[in-house]
């Protein structure tokens, strides 16, 4: 029987990291007291080392796709791997603040190929796929997860 991984799971901002509102530049970001020691002695003990967040600085302009890109180019040869989900419109308490939020979802279901909006539970599988060992061969990736509607030209 294979031998299961044991993972760290960390948020950034507030718990890595002193939250300053929306970090988005290494040069705003202040490590909170001990975090990279308890980082290394996790890595020690082999655990696989995740660091979640639900910053959307491609989508709000703070950052390119590009820049997640060159950031898995620079971390590759130490094996760390750095991809990015991009998801459609779900439903948030954030996202019901946007103006137009809700003919947003009609449209991208009408347009999208499989005809309808994504889940939080789809948005999570794919996250837990990035995470898995079944993507160990993959970085620099931005995965849509929006029922196809990357794909048409709308």
């Amino acid at each position: 029987m294979k031998q299961k991984n044991k993972a760290l799971f960390l948020d950034r901002d507030g718990v890595i990291n002193k939250d300053f509102g929306y970090v988005y530049s290494m040069k705003n970001f202040v490590w909170l007291k001990n975090v990279k020691q308890a980082i290394k002695y996790a890595y020690n003990k082999k655990y696989l080392l995740i660091v979640i967040t639900n910053q959307s600085g491609v989508a709000r302009g703070y950052y390119t796709e590009n820049e997640v890109k060159q950031l898995a180019a620079e971390y590759g040869s130490r094996e760390i791997r750095v991809n990015a989900l991009s998801p459609g419109p779900m439903d948030t308490l954030a996202a019901r603040g946007i103006h137009g939020f809700i003919d947003m979802k009609k449209i991208h279901a009408a347009k999208a190929p499989l005809k309808r909006n994504i889940t939080h539970d789809e948005v999570g599988n794919a996250a837990l796929f990035l995470c898995s060992d079944l993507s160990t061969g993959i970085t620099g990736t931005i995965l849509p997860v929006d029922a196809g509607y990357h794909i048409m030209a709308v």
